[in-house]
């Protein structure tokens, strides 16, 4: 996995038509990870308070990860890929979502945190929380702190989530 590194450029870009009124209206949210090329992907979305929320589809380079609350999406391989689209279904009743990632360069380059970003009602986030507030229950790599939580089995079972060489 390496470390930490945040100068890899990694970000979320909305598509054009994903904003808060496609959220309201129950429409598809989609969105491209721009940046460099990655071997390594962490993908989930949390509602305003914290919840994982269901909604992603695995993709051709992705897989759903079992024993992690809602849909955590994660790559298939080690192989590098580069722009994939992504597309979540937001479930009934939710009023705000927060996309959160984390892409792994390769070993030696290390992984980035990116931005979180925020869809729906801003006051509403703003009264709870920030999108840069960590969630509960995480759990730390390498000394940073990590979105993941300690439910998730996956994680804790197979150290080398991040293997990648």
């Amino acid at each position: 996995m390496g470390r930490l590194n945040p100068t890899l450029r990694y970000s979320i870009k909305l598509d054009r038509q994903s904003n808060f009124s496609a959220l309201k209206q129950g429409k598809p949210i989609t969105f491209t990870l721009q940046g460099p090329s990655y071997k390594g992907l962490l993908l989930y979305a949390e509602d305003f308070d914290g919840n994982r929320l269901h909604g992603f589809t695995a993709t051709q380079h992705t897989q759903i990860l079992k024993g992690c609350p809602g849909t955590t999406l994660s790559h298939k391989d080690a192989k590098y890929k580069m722009g994939e689209n992504f597309t979540w279904k937001p479930p009934k009743g939710v009023k705000g979502v927060i996309f959160r990632a984390v892409l792994v360069k390769d070993t030696q380059s290390g992984f980035q945190v990116l931005k979180p970003l925020a869809i729906g009602d801003l006051k509403l986030l703003k009264q709870k929380s920030s999108p840069k507030v960590k969630p509960k229950n995480t759990s730390t790599i390498n000394q940073h702190q990590h979105p993941l939580p300690n439910k998730c089995k996956y994680w804790r079972i197979r150290a080398s989530f991040f293997s990648i060489d």
